[in-house]
């Protein structure tokens, strides 16, 4: 009998006979472990991560209140400049603006349309520009780009729908209440049109308040600005500056205290100015400031260039005006004969000295009427035409006179 143990050789290694031997294998997670790292290296390297953030940029929703519509700019351009976009640069620099906002480069679409704003500072660029800074956490820069938006439309719904939607409430209204320190232009209080602004001159010595105004919508037209004292003390002066700061000729100052000053001003439609207050001999005290739109335009306007005459026909009667000294009406005509036809200005003011200029249908000028001196006097003159031809003639006040008049051509 064989001991218990021990086999016989043949069984316990037999030929052909191989054990089985089982291995657990160890899990995923601990075979694999070094592509933990590796993609965290791989993700935090630059331009992977940006390409990751940026995919898929089509897919990526426009930001609520950014205005995309190219038709929206061209449309507010003609409102606010009287002119059509002619600079085929600006749309497409809006465009693109546009495309960058879509993939997400929120910074390169604000710098974009920074440089847009420079030809074209329309209510559309500064909201779009308003909503990227609230995209980039600028609040500063959010609401002074909004703030400019309201200068130029105190009401524009797409920034007042903006303003309740990021709440922000009325923070980019343009003052109603002086805010120091506002002694540059670079600090300047942005004020709106038709709304008064409370300020004071102050007894530190050189004290000056700086106001920033925007002048109104095409046609261009006659601003009132008018500086009410609330003082006994302050004599005022009122010194204004274009946008490049360079003095224009509508200072007025009285060196009288507690007086006030008025001044009628005419300056290029949507056009940034400067107000400068301060006291002459350094007096101080309390007033309020007011720059208001007269409406002074006519309803023929804008016609200030030959390109935008205005069309009256044979036997009409307008009746219109030259506002100031620099402005210049332009009319079309079409001849119905050949022969001549006789063109009368009746005046409608005793301080008005009519001129015309008449233009050929190249619109190359041809001749200019009679030469008045008297102011109040009418204007009668002649000239050929062909039938069927497109004439031009130029209305306008000799020696900057101004006033309104009638028009006819027969």
């Amino acid at each position: 009998m064989l001991p218990t143990d021990s086999k016989p050789k043949a069984l316990s290694q037999g030929k052909g006979f191989r054990r089985r031997r089982h291995h657990r294998r160890a899990p995923w997670i601990l075979r694999f472990w070094w592509l933990i790292p590796l993609a965290g290296i791989a993700l935090s390297t630059p331009w992977i991560s940006s390409w990751f953030a940026g995919q898929p940029a089509s897919r990526r929703p426009p930001l609520p209140g950014y205005i995309s519509s190219a038709d929206s700019l061209r449309q507010e351009f003609l409102y606010f400049q009287g002119k059509s976009l002619g600079d085929p640069a600006i749309q497409q620099n809006f465009d693109r603006a546009s495309d960058l906002m879509n993939q997400g480069e929120y910074s390169s679409s604000a710098l974009l349309l920074e440089t847009v704003a420079e030809s074209a500072q329309l209510p559309v660029v500064y909201n779009n520009l308003g909503v990227l800074y609230v995209k980039l956490n600028d609040g500063a820069k959010a609401v002074g780009a909004f703030r400019e938006a309201l200068a130029r439309d105190f009401e524009y719904p797409p920034v007042r729908q903006n303003l309740a939607r990021y709440k922000l409430g009325n923070s980019a209204a343009p003052v109603t209440r002086e805010v120091e320190p506002n002694g540059t232009d670079r600090l300047a209080n942005i004020i709106s049109l038709g709304r008064s602004v409370d300020a004071e001159i102050s007894l530190d010595l050189n004290d000056v308040d700086c106001f920033r105004v925007v002048s109104p919508p095409a046609p261009r037209d006659l601003l009132l600005v008018e500086l009410a004292n609330r003082s006994q003390t302050l004599a005022p002066r009122l010194r204004l500056y274009d946008a490049g700061g360079r003095p224009l000729d509508w200072s007025k100052e009285s060196q009288d205290p507690g007086a006030s000053l008025r001044e009628v001003i005419a300056p290029p439609p949507n056009s940034i100015l400067f107000l400068r207050v301060d006291g002459v001999f350094d007096t101080a005290g309390a007033y309020s400031l007011t720059v208001s739109p007269m409406k002074a335009f006519d309803a023929f306007e804008p016609n200030d260039d030959i390109l935008s005459a205005t069309k009256i026909g044979l036997g009409q009667t307008v009746e219109a005006n030259i506002m100031d000294g620099e402005d210049t009406d332009y009319y079309s005509f079409r001849g119905s004969t050949r022969g001549v036809v006789d063109i009368e200005i009746q005046n409608r003011s005793q301080t008005l000295i009519p001129a015309i200029t008449t233009f050929t249908p190249e619109m190359t000028n041809n001749g200019f009427g009679p030469k008045l001196t008297a102011r109040g006097s009418n204007l009668r003159f002649s000239m050929k035409v062909e039938s069927g031809k497109t004439y031009y003639i130029q209305v306008w006040g000799q020696s900057k006179t101004a006033g309104g008049y009638s028009l006819t051509i027969k």
